[in-house]
């Protein structure tokens, strides 16, 4: 990017060479980063770049967008540089402690709010009490609490107090902070067992350690490994999540747990040897087992 002085770059000569550019670094969505970026440093929305195409960027802007232009072909996520993170058609504020919210995680959202649609003991609940182990960013508990049909009332927990404030400003962001108790807590921690939550759930750690040494750059160098890793097996928060969770859920309750691309068969060989009365699975976009979901008749 020539910046020399007195040089006059238009909104849409900076997006085209910065879309090329990130193309050659191998980036994903060379455009729509470019777009997010050149947006942030505007502070405009990625419509409105295209009002300004023709429109000249002063120097000024331009440091400042080279800046994170280096940065992101360096490898660092754009959700960290522009501080936000799209989830759920909601917008997200993410930074380096907590994991950046994932499509597969939608998912885990969109069968919660089809299940309380059309289940008939969940529908006959004036209101639902929901726990959400792991919340970091708090994207599943808000998503939840803006998109059911009907009220309910959240705890979520993270064992990080980082992420606790994160998710508690997004829970702010979004109108719903009255809704969601945050609890500093590692799993069931510090909440008691005594079966209050028509529904639990999670997006938890479940990344193996072989796997984990795999992962990209942008991922591993940059989001916080305690919100990935989980032993060998990528296991070892959704075993106790799974092994304790029964004792969390009234009658006619649900476990839903977000798992690993290879770990249907080892998660359903843990719910069975717990008081579930039944393990289904919801599959991603690649038929891919992604959801895990345990139910109880009654204790």
């Amino acid at each position: 990017m020539n910046t020399a002085a007195g040089e006059q770059w238009s909104v849409g000569q900076l997006l085209k060479w910065t879309s090329n550019y990130f193309s050659e670094k191998g980036l994903s969505d060379p455009l729509l980063s470019a777009q997010l970026l050149l947006a942030r440093v505007l502070g405009c929305s990625k419509v409105d770049l295209y009002l300004r195409f023709e429109q000249s960027v002063s120097p000024e802007a331009r440091t400042a967008y080279r800046e994170l232009v280096k940065r992101a072909a360096s490898g660092e996520p754009i959700a960290y540089l522009i501080g936000t993170k799209e989830f759920y058609s909601l917008e997200f504020e993410v930074n380096r402690a907590v994991l950046i919210p994932r499509p597969e995680t939608e998912i885990l959202v969109q069968w919660v709010v089809r299940k309380v649609r059309s289940d008939e003991a969940l529908g006959s609940r004036d209101e639902l009490a929901i726990l959400e182990l792991g919340t970091g960013s708090g994207c599943i508990s808000v998503s939840l609490a803006r998109n059911l049909p009907k009220p309910g009332q959240f705890v979520a927990t993270d064992v990080s107090a980082e992420a606790l404030a994160v998710a508690k400003r997004n829970a702010e962001r979004h109108g719903v902070a009255d809704r969601i108790q945050f609890v500093e807590s590692n799993l069931y921690e510090r909440i008691e067992p005594t079966g209050q939550f028509d529904l639990v759930v999670g997006n938890l750690p479940y990344v193996t350690e072989a796997d984990y040494e795999r992962l990209p750059r942008h991922i591993k160098d940059f989001e916080p490994v305690g919100a990935l890793v989980a032993g060998p097996e990528g296991l070892d928060a959704i075993e106790p999540a799974i092994a304790e969770g029964w004792k969390y859920l009234r009658e006619r309750g649900f476990l839903v747990l977000e798992i690993g691309y290879n770990q249907s068969e080892k998660v359903r060989e843990i719910f069975g040897r717990h008081p579930y009365d039944e393990v289904i699975f919801e599959k991603d976009h690649a038929e891919i087992r992604r959801v895990a979901i345990g139910f109880t008749q009654g204790k």
